[in-house]
């Protein structure tokens, strides 16, 4: 479970994932929280690599979508809600998307039976990005995982 403002909205995908943003026309729009359970990748023997694996995968995806893209930085991340702690890595990033200027905010988690990866990430235009980053510090503080 996460809180959120009451004025965003959130929309389910087919998968395992949730998107949360603000309303169509409101300023919060492109403001966005993507949540995503993802496998980790055969082979991976720890939460460790498993959450390196996944870190990875997604710069690599970010780096095709734009050769230009800029990583301003890595590090860790801990996690602790209701007795659970994970232990994973966040990164910032800056691209390019349709001609407008984005930054993203991801953090990586991997259960500690190294069965699944939890990925949570924050999307803005650039010059909304501080403005709406305060918002989605604040549910990320929230983000409660089931044990």
């Amino acid at each position: 479970s996460i809180d959120y403002p009451h004025s965003w909205t959130v929309e389910k995908g087919s998968g395992p994932f949730v998107i949360i943003s603000g309303k169509k026309g409101t300023p919060a729009y492109f403001a966005t929280i993507n949540i995503q359970n993802t496998f980790p990748e055969v082979g991976a023997i720890d939460v460790t690599q498993a959450t390196q694996n996944i870190v990875a995968g997604l710069k690599r995806q970010l780096k095709q979508a734009d050769p230009s893209v800029s990583f301003l930085g890595q590090g860790a991340y801990s996690y602790s809600q209701q007795g659970l702690i994970l232990n994973g890595l966040q990164f910032n990033v800056a691209y390019e998307r349709d001609g407008e200027k984005f930054r993203q905010w991801t953090v990586v988690l991997a259960r500690p039976d190294n069965t699944i990866v939890h990925v949570w990430s924050y999307a803005a235009p650039e010059d909304r990005y501080d403005r709406f980053g305060a918002i989605a510090g604040k549910m990320l503080e929230t983000w409660k995982l089931d044990k």
